[in-house]
């Protein structure tokens, strides 16, 4: 029998995807029973109250073996072709309470742990270098979610309750962290690694996690700002971004700087800058709140040292606890992912830890950078001795 060019067109759309392992099986049980991840979500028309939460099958064993190799989120799902061919959504805040309720019924077989910590940074500032130091530390008891996504769509809405987006938030949170605890390990170590936009949120994590640790990662401006505005895509995201919707906080950051400027004026060098200086004047001032639970990581002087980066991973406890042995062999295998790039190949020659990883040298800076910057985010350095 012929088929009809309808049937024909549903016949090529079918062979695009796999078949799915789990149709004929119920995926809100499937969620609950910790078989689906969450991976993303989204808020209808800006109502908190209406966020969805997607779901899918994730291995995570691939990002405890190989950081390197999945340094973002969205790598470790891309990877799944379940994600990408049979993903199920749910209102989160409904499977949110059903999981809590079950994880309670379920005790010792599911759990999500409370974050131990947050990492906040600017950008090339070795964010991706602590997030694989910290699964390399304890790659069998530890969870790492790297720049998941859930800040921005939760808190970027202005109008909605501040306490529905924080337990929106709390929500997410649990949901990301859901493991299914067997005879080997069960994992304990539950850290995230936010976008640098998400650092103009920092107050609302710690109402949500007040116990939790958090780092903001720093650097020279200069060095920042060079491979910012030389990489196309991320000029695009930091100066034409900001200039068209300008992240919260931002122009009235500029005009502090010169009440006659604002964002649309600027150059992409000052705009970028700018952006810079709100993300780290915003860390400033949450630490300045509570010097127990937060820190300013300078990238110079503490991640391109053993001790340094050893004194970071221990204010977020994760060699908290290890016998000497187990920080020998966890200090072999952070060496280990410092010898990588974020995409798993390595770097040229054996990388020591009084070398820096990617070095600006005074020639790449233009003056147009070095202007911009002493302009924003350098002054407030200067100003604040950092």
């Amino acid at each position: 029998m012929m088929m009809t060019e309808e049937e024909e067109q549903e016949d090529l759309v079918a062979m695009q995807f796999t078949p799915d392992p789990y149709v004929n099986q119920d995926k809100w049980d499937l969620v609950l029973q910790g078989e689906f991840i969450l991976y993303e979500i989204h808020v209808p028309n800006e109502q908190i109250e209406e966020t969805m939460g997607m779901f899918c099958k994730i291995d995570f064993s691939l990002h405890q073996q190989n950081p390197n190799q999945y340094p973002v989120y969205s790598d470790l799902v891309g990877s799944s072709e379940h994600c990408m061919n049979h993903p199920v959504e749910f209102k989160l805040n409904d499977i949110a309470k059903a999981a809590r309720q079950y994880d309670n019924d379920h005790r010792g077989i599911m759990h999500s742990p409370t974050p131990k910590g947050f990492i906040f940074h600017q950008p090339h500032a070795g964010a991706s270098l602590l997030a694989n130091s910290i699964m390399a530390g304890s790659p069998e008891t530890t969870r790492v979610v790297s720049q998941s996504n859930i800040i921005g769509p939760i808190f970027n809405i202005q109008h909605d309750s501040e306490q529905k987006q924080i337990q929106a938030f709390q929500d997410a949170v649990y949901m990301l962290g859901r493991s299914v605890s067997t005879t080997a390990k069960t994992m304990e170590n539950f850290y995230l690694r936010e976008p640098p936009s998400s650092t103009v949120h920092l107050s609302k994590v710690r109402q949500a996690f007040p116990q939790a640790k958090w780092v903001f990662l720093y650097r020279d401006p200069n060095v920042i700002l060079s491979k910012t505005i030389q990489a196309a895509h991320e000029r695009r995201a930091c100066a034409f971004k900001n200039r068209r919707n300008p992240l919260k906080g931002l122009q009235a950051y500029v005009q502090n700087k010169n009440t006659n400027k604002k964002v649309t004026d600027l150059t992409d060098e000052q705009v970028c800058s700018a952006w810079l200086g709100l993300l780290l004047s915003a860390a400033k001032e949450e630490y300045e709140e509570d010097i127990s639970t937060g820190r300013l990581v300078n990238y110079d002087t503490e991640m391109t040292l053993e001790d340094g980066i050893m004194g970071v991973l221990g204010f977020l406890n994760v060699s908290k606890n290890m016998s000497e042995q187990d920080l020998n062999d966890a200090m072999e295998r952070i060496n280990d992912q410092r010898q990588k790039k974020a995409n798993g190949t390595p770097f040229e020659g054996h990388i020591t830890w009084d070398k820096t990883l990617d070095a600006t040298t005074e020639e790449d800076v233009s003056e147009e950078v070095a202007n911009a910057n002493a302009e924003y985010v350098q002054a407030d350095m200067k100003e604040w001795k950092l």
